[in-house]
């Protein structure tokens, strides 16, 4: 009888140990970190103010001057060309983009391959940053900032945007040294995009970071067009109607703003 009594008393005990246990608050589960997306304003040289949204698995391009985006994201990393306004699209593997095709339909896609070092770090709008130059010309850098987490391929579009060599940073400032037409043997290469021939001299600042934000992430921002047509020529979706009518007579018999749809 006491046996069976005090099996009775450590069940009862237990079970009030279990309710009280069940009603504490779970402090030690951490709420999960919303995704977040880095916007930065930066202005190029050559195609004016851009808005570049990067997220773990995807970057997106706004440029304001011209109206168009660029898009690449995971799964695929194929780079979309769209522009809202005339519902067009255009798409390339990665591997075949080049920030020349922008202007120019009939470039020859090229990979910077120009190996970069670092040579000091600091901050710039309170990010942390390294200063990359070339072994044998201090006079082009690339200062990227590894406080912006993204994929590999997200890198790789980025820098084939600015034909810049690839540090595996997200660049926010881009200088090059434009000799006398003769490139230095370590030389970076020009980072133009317009579909002239480039006379500047000297040190260019190619890109500069204006500001920078974070924003929580929705699908939407890196979101495919639908529906839209397709054009196999790049500049018919960076160049808006207007910029188009301007250059209709100089590419009347060529390709840059006459290729076909489908």
């Amino acid at each position: 009888m006491k046996t069976a009594l005090t099996i009775i008393c450590t069940a009862f005990a237990l079970c009030c140990l279990s309710s009280e246990v069940a009603a504490l608050p779970k402090q030690n589960k951490k709420p999960k970190t919303q995704a977040e997306v880095w916007v930065l304003q930066q202005t190029h040289a050559d195609v004016g103010t851009e808005d570049i949204y990067i997220a773990p698995d995807a970057v997106k391009i706004f440029n304001r001057r011209s109206g168009y985006e660029l898009l690449c994201k995971a799964p695929k990393w194929e780079v979309h060309g769209f522009r809202r306004s005339e519902k067009l699209e255009w798409i390339a593997p990665l591997a075949l983009f080049d920030g020349l095709l922008i202007g120019n339909p009939n470039a020859d896609p090229h990979v910077n391959k120009a190996v970069l070092l670092p040579k000091t770090t600091g901050k710039k709008l309170g990010l942390n940053y390294t200063h990359f130059t070339p072994r044998a010309n201090f006079l082009s850098s690339v200062d990227g900032t590894a406080d912006i987490t993204t994929a590999p391929e997200a890198l790789e579009f980025i820098c084939r945007l600015y034909r810049c060599p690839n540090t595996h940073t997200v660049p926010l400032q881009i200088t090059s040294y434009h000799g006398m037409r003769k490139l230095p043997k370590f030389r970076m290469e020009r980072i133009g995009l317009d579909i002239g021939s480039d006379l500047r001299n000297g040190q260019i600042t190619e890109l500069t970071t204006q500001t920078w934000k974070k924003i929580p992430y929705t699908a939407d921002i890196f979101a495919l067009p639908v529906s839209y047509k397709r054009t196999m020529s790049l500049p018919q979706v960076t160049y808006s109607t207007a910029m188009k009518d301007q250059f209709d007579e100089m590419f009347r018999d060529g390709t840059g703003f006459r290729s076909d749809m489908h």
